[in-house]
């Protein structure tokens, strides 16, 4: 996906509506080439994230290759309300482009041309014809699962191409096959080059949904080709437009020939997990059937493909079960809902500050600043307080929130928890609440933050130790970085042996028994993540134009980087 934004803030305007239209138009005509007649804007709202506004997809020949989006609206219970800012987010279908450009019957045949013929050549597999081809990829892209069958469109294109339909099907399962193969293996090879690990819960869910989905379409045409050896062809295709990700070739390659022993073991087990969902259902309901429902948990903690448990009903136990085409979207989209629900730290809604100018972050000026004076901007529900500036530091990347007091005209309220709501930051207090507009004097818990600061830079420390002896696809999963105790997670795909446990905790207290200066440095994004690559974001993705870095060790060979927090 390629992109350009703009954030246009009350007082700094960049640009909207009208040039981001200019700036598109003039690039699909004078520098693609298309004609001012090929190009339709349709008009259309947007939403996600919290935030929504109107946008234009750009349309050519009924192919959308970009969506120009214009958020200006947060929604708040189903309803928008207007946001101070105004922000141009766009996206380029970087794919789409290049396959509209090439002519290609689909997106795949022009992205992994050379590819798919070389794994069809070792697979035997038949070759649709051009013509096959071409009448496929009008009807799939015009079809909706839930209206339109995909048995409808098998019989389309036989009566098009003048095949019997038996024929046209296990062709075009075979390319499909093929599709699957070469699309899901480039995504897994760069999220496990990125440290995901197939797994049953978070990115990893998604990752194993891939796989399975890969031995799946294999089992379903009768491949018996290790998947192992069809993902080294692809490392091999990818090799010199993704060099870092051939780099982690041996991981990936393990990786997958885990998964698959996994699956096959699952597969010498199905019949008798899928007779039992059968029993259980008929002593609960007395009808001796598979349920959608039944399917999506089968997969779901089990990890059986729907195919797959309904040829074994089938076989098996004599029964027919109906698999609905979008089975597989369905079952992403339910998993996006759960992993979103995420409820916020504190109960103040964004819209209540969205008018206030963003905190004075002190915590950052000056490190070792534990006393202050700041002006209550608002106290909302006499339990959250916003200050013009403040160093309490907010709970973020893992590391819990300061404690302390802040003291007012009418007493002091203990601070027991503080937390980023948008630009501003909430100190949630115990106790008499300040009045807005006076000045008041904060004091943090100076011992605890010094504490805090030893344990998160230990942490890093760490989490880069077990990088170097487990291998770079290591990633921190969570953390909390307290006291006396603080917790690390770490995504890897089988236990540590003693020796390498060894050889971490050798590592890590080298470097804390050479005591080496923490050098903190600002950087530009752009800067930050060209030098030092995805790896800074280990305590997660976050927004801003700089990036504030933190080195322990004064050299190239001792460098440890890690992102703390952004500052815009």
């Amino acid at each position: 996906m390629m992109a350009h934004h703009a954030f246009n803030y009350p007082d700094k305007y960049i640009y909207w509506i009208d040039e981001t239209v200019e700036y598109a138009h003039e690039f699909f005509t004078k520098e693609l080439g298309l004609r001012d007649d090929e190009i339709t804007y349709k008009e259309n709202i947007w939403e996600g994230g919290g935030n929504a506004g109107e946008c234009l997809e750009v349309l050519v020949g009924g192919l959308e290759i970009a969506t120009l989006v214009f958020m200006h609206y947060r929604t708040v219970n189903g309803k928008y309300v207007e946001m101070p800012m105004k922000i141009v987010d766009t996206g380029y279908g970087l794919e789409r482009i290049y396959w509209l450009l090439t002519g290609k019957p689909t997106v795949y045949d022009a992205v992994f041309g050379p590819f798919i013929e070389k794994l069809r050549s070792r697979l035997g597999l038949p070759k649709p014809s051009n013509e096959m081809l071409m009448h496929m990829a009008t009807y799939f892209g015009q079809l909706d699962p839930e209206v339109t069958s995909i048995e409808k469109a098998y019989e389309y294109i036989s009566s098009k191409v003048g095949m019997d339909v038996n024929e046209v099907r296990n062709i075009l399962k075979a390319q499909e096959t093929l599709y699957i193969l070469s699309d899901h293996g480039r995504t897994l090879s760069w999220m496990m080059a990125d440290g995901v690990i197939p797994s049953n819960s978070g990115v990893g869910y998604l990752g194993r949904l891939l796989l399975r989905r890969m031995l799946r379409s294999m089992y379903v045409a009768g491949i018996e080709m290790p998947l192992t050896e069809i993902m080294n062809m692809e490392l091999e295709f990818l090799r010199d437009d993704y060099p870092e990700v051939y780099e982690e070739r041996q991981t990936i390659l393990e990786l997958v020939d885990l998964e698959e022993r996994k699956f096959k073991e699952l597969l010498r087990q199905a019949p008798g997990i899928i007779d039992k969902v059968v029993r259980d259902r008929e002593r609960r309901t007395g009808k001796r059937e598979l349920t959608v429902d039944d399917l999506m948990m089968l997969y779901d903690s089990q990890g059986l493909p729907p195919e797959i448990v309904r040829d074994i009903a089938s076989s098996k136990l004599g029964l027919s079960v109906s698999v609905p085409d979008d089975f597989y979207s369905r079952l992403a989209a339910r998993y996006q809902r759960q992993v979103g629900e995420e409820k916020p730290k504190v109960d103040v809604n964004p819209v209540e500050v969205q008018d206030l100018p963003q905190t004075r972050e002190l915590f950052y000026e000056n490190m070792r600043l534990f006393q202050f004076n700041a002006k209550v901007l608002r106290v909302i529900r006499g339990k959250y307080v916003v200050l013009d500036q403040t160093a309490f530091y907010p709970e973020g990347g893992g590391q819990v929130a300061d404690h302390g007091v802040i003291k007012h005209s009418r007493g002091e309220a203990r601070v027991i928890d503080v937390q980023r709501v948008g630009p501003v930051i909430v100190h949630v207090i115990e106790g008499e609440p300040p009045m807005e507009g006076e000045t008041v004097e904060g004091i943090v818990d100076s011992t605890r933050r010094l504490d805090l600061m030893r344990m998160h830079t230990a942490t890093h420390i760490l989490l880069q130790s077990i990088r170097r002896v487990l291998g770079r696809h290591v990633w921190q999963a969570g953390a909390e970085k307290n006291v006396p105790f603080s917790r690390l997670d770490v995504t890897h795909y089988k236990l540590p042996s003693r020796d390498e446990i060894r050889k971490i905790e050798e590592l890590a207290n080298q470097m804390v028994v050479a005591n080496y200066p923490v050098i903190i440095r600002w950087l530009g994004r752009t800067e930050a993540e060209s030098k030092f690559g995805v790896y800074i974001y280990q305590g997660g993705a976050v927004p801003g134009a700089k990036l504030r870095i933190v080195q322990v060790g004064p050299d190239e060979s001792h460098m440890m980087w890690r992102l703390v927090v952004v500052c815009t």
